[in-house]
């Protein structure tokens, strides 16, 4: 699947009308390749909550998909957990 630019035209790809929009599906497949037991998608996803989501006790939802990440053996979920842990 490919991401375009807003109003962007391929071949087998996606339009979307604006930025927010890309983004939106963006995060929409990280978090369903994450329930999927994606490490790689989980630990998108988890820096999308740290950073970006505005949600009530967002770092022990991170915390959730790291620790899921980390039982995968994804070094770079291994290591922010660690640090979120401090």
């Amino acid at each position: 699947m490919t991401l375009l630019k807003p109003g962007g035209q391929d071949k087998g790809g996606i339009k979307f009308n604006n930025e927010e929009d890309a983004a939106r599906f963006a995060l929409e497949e990280t978090f369903k390749l994450a329930r999927l037991g994606d490490p790689s998608a989980q630990y998108a996803a988890a820096l999308a909550i740290l950073h970006v989501a505005d949600i009530p006790n967002k770092e022990k939802e991170a915390e959730k998909w790291l620790r899921l990440a980390a039982a995968a053996d994804y070094a770079p979920a291994k290591i922010l957990l660690k640090d979120l842990l401090a």
